[in-house]
């Protein structure tokens, strides 16, 4: 600060400097909002894929279980051919087999594709909670930096 003989009239130059400060802050305190939005955006993102993340999960579980049910199934109608008497009650029972084994295959065929899917949707999961943790990081950073320089023009 220059020289100013007069008191008063540095003290009103030191006020000027808070004030413009003040100013400062109080632009960079702008931002923060657009980046409350974008993190909540983001949030918003990361809740949708954890659902159908979850959701998947969930399927796979319900087409596993129905996996187990018809391989079941299929060893069971297996365990009826000892019983089978004539030529025709074993052609049914053999086309019985062929279409639990069908349904068998059929389920394994959407397990594997719900598979890729999920190993999909891990990905974007992973990825849509770095972008979070990143607005997080961003959002308190800028506070803090605002707080940091709003403390430094208490003391006047």
């Amino acid at each position: 600060m220059e020289f100013i003989p007069n008191e008063q009239l540095r003290f009103l130059v030191q006020i000027q400097e808070k004030d413009s400060r003040i100013s400062e802050i109080a632009e960079k305190q702008k931002v923060l909002p657009d980046i409350i939005v974008t993190l909540e955006r983001e949030e918003v993102n990361l809740s949708e894929a954890v659902t159908d993340h979850d959701n998947a999960s969930k399927e796979r579980r319900d087409l596993e279980g129905r996996l187990k049910d018809a391989e079941e199934k299929v060893r069971k109608l297996k365990g009826r051919i000892p019983e089978i008497k004539t030529n025709k009650e074993y052609q049914a029972l053999l086309k019985e087999i062929e279409l639990a084994g069908q349904e068998k295959s059929d389920i394994e065929e959407k397990i594997l594709i719900l598979m890729e899917k999920i190993d999909v949707l891990t990905a974007v999961r992973t990825a849509k909670e770095r972008i979070v943790a990143e607005e997080e990081r961003k959002f308190k950073e800028e506070k803090e930096k605002i707080e940091k320089e709003f403390q430094q023009l208490l003391p006047l």
